[in-house]
């Protein structure tokens, strides 16, 4: 990454902290088909349309104007794509991507905690696993962020069968071709402490995430090896019960939103969750983060 980008992706994300901050979203309220997904034909027409403008079809804008308030349920925090400060509203690059649209089309977005949903239009993330989706009774959009995954073990240790995983994104239908036996931890830093216990002989986290949390003197003694070219793919995922025609309009934000946006928003999603010097993070970004634009 030059110098020259880097200071524009720095000011985008510096300006997405900002507008975080504002707190323009409202605070949390509390309380079977075969799954569905756009033809790959229309993924890559979509995605020619990359200007930053988010246009939207007659129909899809007719929808949105009768849907002014779009209940958007979180489930538990998977760093940097979705996480939450002591109970507070939801933060990462799913609600920043999300505020994209809010803001073009005067949306009011409610998020609601997952456990306590009666209803909802539409879940904030979830891993691309149509398998994990109908069981939920959930339609996935398109994916909107791929990270790659990686092991995090002590110096030297031998290749793991099983491994302790973040419990906010089940990986398990992700991993075709490359089993991992997976017991699931409330977080990133739950995961590498049951390392350090010689509970779990590795975890497997999304690289960017891992990068941050080994920044952290207390995993001094611990080393991320890039896992078997495997990645996750993270979409959006809308019930069956719901209204279908709401996959369109979140297919043209993903489509329309650029890669530098996107990367952007990666870099305040780090920067609120654990504040650091931009150039740290940059440098340690890794460079096979793949985004949809």
């Amino acid at each position: 990454m030059n110098r020259t980008a880097f200071r524009r992706l720095a000011a985008l994300a510096l300006a997405c902290l900002t507008l975080t901050a504002a707190g323009a979203s409202p605070a949390p309220a509390a309380g079977q088909s075969p799954p569905s997904r756009p033809p790959a034909s229309q993924a890559r027409s979509l995605t020619a349309e990359n200007d930053e403008t988010l246009r939207l079809s007659a129909e899809e804008d007719a929808y949105l104007l009768g849907h002014p308030t779009l209940t958007v349920a979180y489930g538990q925090s998977w760093q940097p794509v979705l996480f939450t400060e002591n109970g507070g509203m939801p933060q990462g690059v799913a609600t920043l991507l999300l505020n994209r649209l809010a803001k073009a089309k005067a949306l009011t977005l409610r998020y609601v905690p997952l456990e306590t949903a009666n209803e909802y239009d539409f879940l904030l993330c979830m891993p691309e696993d149509i398998t994990l989706a109908a069981r939920n009774g959930l339609t996935l959009s398109a994916p909107y962020l791929t990270l790659p995954l990686a092991l995090v073990a002590a110096d030297g240790a031998e290749p793991p069968t099983r491994a302790a995983a973040v419990d906010g994104m089940r990986l398990n239908g992700a991993l075709a071709g490359a089993p991992l036996t997976l017991r699931y931890y409330e977080s990133g830093n739950a995961c590498l402490n049951a390392v350090l216990r010689n509970e779990q002989p590795a975890a497997l986290l999304n690289r960017y995430y891992a990068e941050i949390l080994l920044q952290d003197p207390r995993y001094r003694d611990l080393r991320l090896t890039p896992w078997n070219q495997q990645t996750v793919s993270v979409c959006f995922g809308v019930r069956q019960g719901g209204d279908p025609r709401l996959i369109s309009p979140l297919n043209r934000l993903i489509a329309s939103t650029s890669g530098d946006t996107l990367t952007a928003y990666l870099l305040a999603a780090a920067l609120a969750a654990q504040p650091m010097n931009l150039a740290t993070i940059a440098n340690r970004m890794p460079t096979d983060v793949v985004v949809f634009s």
